[in-house]
C-alpha cells in the first residue's frame, strides 16, 4: 500500500498525521463512541500467554488527573513510552505537550513526591511552543513530543517533534553530550529549531532536522545518542565523547549521519549503511549484540545496521552494513511500523500503527511473550487487528488497540504499549 507523507486528507495518514487525526478521535471519545475502561475480556487466557491491562489513561482525550490514580487520568494521544530503573513508567502525552510519569512505588522521583500508581507531569507546561531551555523541565514548552528515552541514570531524552529538536533532562548535574547541564532542567541537544537537512559534522545544536514523524531515540554502549530523522530518511548520532565511532572520527557534541543517504527509497541492503536509501526511519534500539535495529516506516520493514561481523536474526552480516530482517517490503505484512524496543529476552518488539498489532521479531530461539521464537521470524504478540479498545484482562492477541505508537520493556518480562488512539498506556504481562 502506498502512503503519502504529511497527507492528512484522503489517504491513511501516518506518524504525526496519525496524531493530528486523533483530534477527530478525541471528539468521538467525548461523545462516548469509545468508552473507558474497556470491556473486560471473558476469554480464558491460554497458558504462558501475555494478558493485557491498562495502567494509565481512562480512554478519554483530555488532560487531567495529576496527583491521582493513573487509570482515572485523561491523556491525549500518548506516543513514546519508557520505564526507568526504578520501574516508573514515563510517556509522552503528545497532544498535551508534556511528559508524564506513573509511579511504580511511593517516593521522590523527578523532583516530586509520588505515590505508587498515581500520575504526574515531569516535563512541559502544556503550552505548545519552544521555550524554557536552561530552566526547570516542568516550566518548559514542547510541541507534540513523541519519541522518548530514559537511560539507566534517569536522564530523560525527548523527540520534540514539531520543534524539530531533541531535548534532554539530566538526572544529575554534569556534562552530557558535550553540554554542561543542571539536574532537572531541560536542554536542546540536537536541532536548531528549523526544519531542514544540514549540519552533518558540526555542532548538533546547529543542525537542521526533519522530525515531523515519530522520532526514534537510542543510546549506544559509548553513550552516543542515535536519532532517527524520518523526513530526511537518515539516522544521526550525537557524539557523547571525542573518538572514533561507526567508522568516523567524531567530536563530543557534534552530529553525524550513520545510516541513509538522504534519499527516500528502499535500496542498499548488504552494503554500507550510509549508502543505503531509507524511507521514514522511526523507532530504534540497540540489541544485545550492539546492532542498531530500526523500523523503516514507509518501506514497511525492520532493518539492522550490524555492529560487528557475524550471524544475527538468522542472517550473515558484515560490520557497518545494513540488512532487512523479518518480512520483506513487498510482503504486505506491515503497515506503518513505528515504535520499537528490545524486550528482556533480547528479541525485538515493535508496534504496527496501521494494523493495530504489536509484533515480535526473533533474535534468538526460545519461548518469549507466549510464542516459540525462531531467529528472523515475526510473530503477533498483541492485537487482533481491529481498531477498538477492548480486551483488558484477557489474552493480548485477542485485545483491540487503536494506532499504537510506542513500546517499551517493563524490565520484568512484560511490555508497555502507548495505545495512542485510545489515549491509554497498556501493559502486557505473563
Amino acid at each position: 500500500m502506498t502512503f503519502t507523507k504529511r497527507d492528512t486528507g484522503q489517504s491513511i495518514v501516518r506518524s504525526i498525521g496519525y496524531r493530528r487525526s486523533l483530534l477527530a478521535t478525541a471528539a468521538a471519545l467525548a461523545l462516548g463512541v469509545i468508552t473507558a475502561p474497556p470491556p473486560t475480556s471473558a476469554k480464558p487466557v491460554p497458558p504462558n500467554q501475555p494478558i493485557v491491562s491498562t495502567v494509565a489513561g481512562d480512554g478519554i482525550a483530555g488532560y487531567s488527573g495529576n496527583g491521582g490514580l493513573a487509570t482515572a487520568a485523561e491523556a491525549n494521544g500518548p506516543c513514546g513510552v519508557a520505564v526507568d530503573s526504578n520501574g516508573n513508567i514515563l510517556f509522552s502525552d503528545t497532544n498535551n505537550n508534556v511528559v508524564r510519569a506513573v509511579a511504580h512505588s511511593t517516593g521522590d522521583f523527578y523532583g516530586l513526591k509520588m505515590t505508587a500508581g498515581d500520575i504526574y507531569t515531569v516535563a512541559g507546561n502544556t503550552k505548545e511552543g519552544y521555550r524554557g531551555d536552561g530552566g526547570p523541565a516542568r516550566d518548559a514548552q514542547f510541541d507534540t513530543p513523541d519519541g522518548l528515552l530514559v537511560d539507566s541514570a534517569g536522564d530523560i531524552i525527548i523527540g520534540d517533534t514539531t520543534n524539530e529538536v531533541v531535548r534532554y533532562i539530566p538526572a544529575v548535574t554534569g556534562t552530557h553530550l558535550g553540554l554542561a547541564m543542571t539536574a532537572g532542567h531541560v536542554y536542546t541537544v540536537a536541532g536548531d529549531g528549523n526544519y531542514g537537512f544540514s549540519g552533518a559534522g558540526g555542532r548538533a545544536k546547529s543542525a537542521e532536522l526533519g522530525l515531523d514523524v515519530v522520532v526514534g531515540l537510542a543510546l549506544d554502549a559509548d553513550g552516543n545518542l542515535v536519532v532517527t530523522d524520518g523526513d530526511n530518511s537518515v539516522i544521526w548520532v550525537v557524539a557523547n565523547a571525542t573518538g572514533t565511532f561507526y567508522g568516523q572520527s567524531m567530536t563530543a557534541g557534534d552530529i553525524y549521519i550513520i545510516a541513509g543517504n538522504g534519499n527516500s527509497d528502499y535500496t542498499g541492503d548488504g552494503g554500507p549503511a550510509t549508502a543505503a536509501a531509507l524511507d521514514e526511519p522511526e523507532g530504534a534500539a540497540f540489541d544485545t549484540s550492539g546492532n542498531l535495529v530500526f523500523v523503516d516506516d514507509s518501506n514497511d520493514v525492520t532493518r539492522v545496521v550490524a555492529e560487528k561481523t557475524g550471524t544475527f536474526f538468522g542472517k550473515k552480516m558484515k560490520s557497518g552494513d545494513i540488512y532487512t530482517v523479518g518480512p520483506k517490503s513487498d510482503a504486505n505484512k506491515l503497515s506503518s511500523p513505528e515504535g520499537l524496543a528490545i524486550d528482556d529476552a533480547g528479541n525485538v518488539v515493535f508496534v504496527d500503527a496501521g494494523n493495530n498489532i504489536t509484533y515480535l521479531l526473533g533474535a534468538k530461539k526460545g519461548v518469549d511473550q507466549g510464542v516459540n521464537v525462531k531467529p528472523g521470524k515475526v510473530y503477533t504478540i498483541a492485537g487482533n487487528g481491529n481498531t477498538a479498545y477492548t480486551g483488558d484482562g484477557g489474552p493480548a492477541r485477542s485485545a483491540a488497540f487503536n494506532t499504537p505508537c510506542g513500546v517499551a520493556s517493563d524490565l520484568h518480562g512484560g511490555l508497555l504499549i502507548a495505545d495512542s488512539g485510545n489515549n491509554a498506556i497498556r501493559h502486557l504481562t505473563d
